[in-house]
């Protein structure tokens, strides 16, 4: 029974204080109050839920994508690592293998997904850069946000992010997919049958 009710707590704790800066975030980006509690527990537990056919990203004029992905990432990163966070270690996030995977996922993701859009899309760089970066941070956490302002326009897009999507979140989150633990551990994996062989008989 403590144990259980530590876990619960655990839980409770990290996504409802998660869940009220989004909201208190969103809000003060000029979002009405329902769709703002909307969006932060659809992001939070990387649900997908949109209370209008627009998504975040068909509000232009205000940066909710922009908070949205912040918290899609949160909500895909280990639940522990919150937990640490809120008593005082927040270094966690910067040693932990799986967190650094997913900002590497996600930054080399937008990255490539930006480029593609300049060449197809014509809308403009800075909402090339947005649509870009929600594209690939909503499929990379499985969250599966999609509107007809940021969806894909270009068939390697589609491919890269049915990849990211299968990848999904780290493991102990909300997020669905592989797992980056076990995507991580078959680029070590590989990286190793490949050094061996070059190196039949070395000890790696």
């Amino acid at each position: 029974r403590p144990r259980l009710r530590q876990v619960v707590r655990l839980v409770a704790l990290s996504y409802a204080g998660l869940s009220a800066v989004c909201i208190g975030g969103l809000v003060s980006a000029g979002l009405p109050l329902l769709d703002a509690v909307c969006y932060a527990f659809s992001a939070v537990s990387t649900g997908g839920f949109m209370p209008n056919t627009g998504g975040p990203a068909a509000y232009t004029d205000m940066p909710v994508d922009l908070i949205v992905v912040i918290f899609m990432i949160a909500g895909a990163v280990n639940i522990s690592l919150h937990w640490s966070a809120i008593r005082g270690r927040p270094g966690v996030y910067w040693r932990d293998p799986e967190a650094a995977f997913l900002l590497i996922l996600a930054i080399v993701g937008a990255a490539v997904a930006v480029n593609l859009l300049t060449v197809v899309s014509g809308e403009g760089i800075g909402s090339d850069i947005r649509n870009g970066i929600f594209n690939v941070v909503s499929a990379l956490t499985t969250t599966g946000f999609v509107s007809e302002e940021s969806a894909p326009r270009h068939a390697f897009m589609v491919f890269l992010l049915a990849g990211f999507a299968m990848i999904g979140g780290a493991s102990a989150s909300t997020a669905g997919g592989l797992k980056l633990s076990r995507a991580l551990l078959l680029v070590r994996q590989s990286a190793r049958e490949l050094e061996r062989l070059s190196h039949p008989h070395g000890v790696i």
